[in-house]
């Protein structure tokens, strides 16, 4: 990748793969491969359809005693 980067850039004098990394780094590109998502199954989708019915009366009180939260499971290295 340095040698790529040397040629795109035209510079004469070496790069060291740590100066790329943080260039990189600077532009937000990072090496991590992403984890595809499992497709949205047909009985999950009824089920988000069967909740959001009986969901969509509540009143904004009725909202304040859900506890919501953003935590998610990730695998940063899949085997």
């Amino acid at each position: 990748m340095t040698t790529e980067l040397l040629v795109h850039l035209e510079v004469r004098n070496a790069v060291t793969t740590k100066t790329a990394q943080q260039e990189l780094h600077k532009s937000n590109v990072y090496g991590r491969a992403a984890v595809a998502k499992p497709p949205v199954t047909e009985n999950n989708t009824e089920r988000l359809k069967r909740w959001c019915d009986d969901h969509k009366t509540w009143m904004s009180g009725d909202w304040m005693y859900v506890i919501w939260s953003d935590e998610s499971y990730f695998m940063l290295f899949p085997i």
